[in-house]
């Protein structure tokens, strides 16, 4: 409660009244000192420097208090923290998992190992795209990269059931390339590596799927085999992903995915119709 208090202007009255209340004395140039604090550092300001919503300051220290007891608070992803060795790596082969923090009734965290096998970096609400930024799990292009993931999944359970290899190569290729947008939308200084020459050769399998075929002119009623129904699960995926894709806004930043969500979707609907012509022949 009292960094926050001390890291916006928004208490009652403004930047002068969050001493009050508070213990606290004048420092050596008539500065207000907490008392309270594990460490006071006391300067004589040369500069300050712009740092984003942030000022960076710059000083001379003259005087620095510190108490024995007590430990530092650490902000980091959006939450607080604290700071802990790391355990040795013969302590069963895990280091920096275990300095992991948890949280605590007043909102802060407390630095309790961490089970083995988990890292718990998603606890408090936040994911890491590639690159090491951090976003909150709410943010709209984790949720187009979360539906993508589940688009993924959904064609791996349908090659899971195929039987035949063609089919099963051709839903492998998919997942590759559904993976290669992920990568495009997570990692966000790189240029798209999923081209229109990808989204081109669905369309050269999706001509060559249509010939053999048979199209119906009426709605579907998706289950008339398993494969033809799970491909039909993960149609509604993809197009969920693409439908995701253009809410978060993210579709003119790469234009080649909207289009071979598109293309995926219809090709995965052709092969779907086959597999429920098909039935036993298609799944193995």
């Amino acid at each position: 409660a009292l960094s926050r208090r001390f890291a916006g202007d928004d208490e009652p009255g403004g930047e002068g009244d969050k001493f009050s209340g508070l213990p606290h004395r004048l420092g050596l140039e008539g500065t207000p000192i907490l008392d309270e604090t594990v460490a006071r550092v006391e300067c004589v300001v040369h500069e300050l420097l712009p740092g984003g919503d942030h000022v960076i300051v710059v000083g001379e220290v003259r005087r620095l208090e510190a108490d024995d007891d007590g430990a530092p608070l650490l902000f980091y992803g959006g939450a607080y923290g604290g700071l802990r060795r790391a355990r040795p790596a013969s302590s069963g082969g895990h280091t920096a998992d275990g300095s992991v923090s948890e949280p605590l009734e007043n909102g802060t965290k407390s630095t309790a190992p961490h089970p083995p096998g988990s890292t718990s970096h998603g606890d408090y609400g936040t994911t890491t795209l590639l690159g090491d930024r951090r976003v909150p799990k709410d943010d709209p292009r984790v949720a187009v990269l979360g539906q993508m993931d589940e688009a993924n999944s959904l064609l791996g359970l349908a090659r899971s059931k195929v039987g035949d290899g063609e089919i099963r190569a051709l839903l492998k290729d998919l997942q590759r390339l559904l993976i290669g947008i992920m990568g495009d939308l997570a990692m966000l200084a790189d240029d798209n590596r999923v081209t229109v020459a990808d989204a081109e050769s669905i369309d050269a399998a999706l001509a060559a799927w249509k010939v053999r075929t048979e199209i119906p002119t009426t709605l579907v009623l998706p289950g008339d085999s398993e494969l033809g129904a799970l491909l039909d699960v993960a149609r509604s995926a993809v197009q969920r992903a693409a439908r995701f894709l253009v809410g978060a806004g993210l579709a003119d930043a790469h234009p080649t995915a909207l289009g071979t969500f598109n293309r995926v979707s219809e090709l995965l609907y052709v092969v779907a119709r086959y597999a429920d012509a098909n039935g036993s022949a298609a799944e193995g």
